[in-house]
């Protein structure tokens, strides 16, 4: 075990004590509370250890091993969780901040992180023996994802035939499941968006395709699934719109009934900001230092103006 992952299981100890001790009438789920900081001080302590990783992550074309163990060991996939397996159900603020910590450092964990932390709040928007058959004998399996509508969909008796292949499933020869969309067609309908649904698949119904070779976030392992006439059964599959705008999660957590949109994409989004927000506070420990010309670099005017310089000045 890594010096970081010890770290993490000792942080995950005291963030399961902070659980067994929270005093009646404080927020247990937000930003503010204490189990928010404990994944926050775990994530920020990861950094010099993700940034000895940042070779190996890049040359291998995915997330070392020992970042993902180090992430489950501080509870980051649990974060989004559903409490019945053993999740912490916080606010996704808290998630959101911790991807921010982990991208300054490493853009590509950060975002198999976001995307793979975030399917672990969607497995609640599927009916409930979805949930057992992915969780019900370890929870703390994975799954990785491809929403695109590219797959083939043939309804059958109970559930679905699927085939077909999808580009860019981050993280997913780190997961034993996969998402992956399609749009099932009607006689009268043979396209039609508002009958797109998610399908979740077992590694077996898969193959991984390893393609993916490229030069931003070439440590996501964002690979090709490839799916060959599968059945999916109808409890193993999200029809967004019959979400009903979270009205059909009325008896579960506010957390499950936010609009998936609103969760989903800041998963995404919020590991280019903390890259954008990383490189910024480089370049200014830099401008402490380093000379420009004759003058420190920090008293140079054109460092001044710049837009780096512009930006720290912007409001969080």
């Amino acid at each position: 075990m890594t010096a970081t992952a010890t770290t993490a299981t000792a942080t995950t100890t005291s963030a399961t004590k902070v659980q067994q001790d929270k005093p009646a009438g404080e927020n247990h789920f937000g930003l503010d509370s204490p189990r928010a900081q404990v994944l926050l001080e775990a994530a920020r302590n990861m950094g010099p250890v993700l940034e000895a990783r940042q070779e190996a992550c890049n040359s291998d074309r995915r997330i070392p091993d020992d970042t993902i163990a180090d992430f489950h060991a501080a509870g980051f996939f649990k974060m989004l969780q559903s409490s019945e397996y053993g999740g912490y159900e916080m606010d996704p603020q808290v998630f959101y901040a911790v991807l921010l910590e982990i991208a300054k450092t490493c853009m590509s964990s950060a975002w198999a992180l976001g995307v793979i932390g975030v399917h672990n709040w969607q497995m609640n928007l599927f009916d409930d023996p979805a949930a057992q058959e992915v969780w019900g004998k370890d929870s703390t399996v994975l799954i990785s994802s491809s929403y695109a509508p590219v797959g083939q969909v043939t309804p059958v008796e109970g559930g679905f035939m699927l085939k077909g292949r999808w580009s860019f499933s981050s993280g997913c020869e780190h997961c034993d499941w996969v998402f992956l969309g399609a749009v099932v067609p009607t006689a009268e309908e043979p396209w039609n968006m508002l009958n797109y649904r998610t399908f979740l698949l077992p590694k077996k119904d898969y193959k991984i395709v390893d393609n993916w070779d490229v030069v931003g976030l070439r440590g996501t392992g964002s690979h090709d699934i490839v799916v060959n006439d599968v059945f999916v059964p109808e409890h193993r599959t999200h029809n967004m719109l019959a979400d009903d705008g979270g009205r059909k999660f009325m008896h579960k957590p506010p957390l499950y009934r936010l609009p998936f949109m609103q969760v989903f994409s800041r998963a995404v989004s919020t590991p280019t900001l903390g890259a954008l927000e990383g490189a910024l506070e480089k370049y200014v420990s830099v401008a402490k230092t380093r000379l420009a010309g004759a003058i420190m670099m920090h008293d140079d005017q054109m460092q001044n103006g710049s837009p780096l310089k512009s930006m720290r000045r912007l409001p969080a």
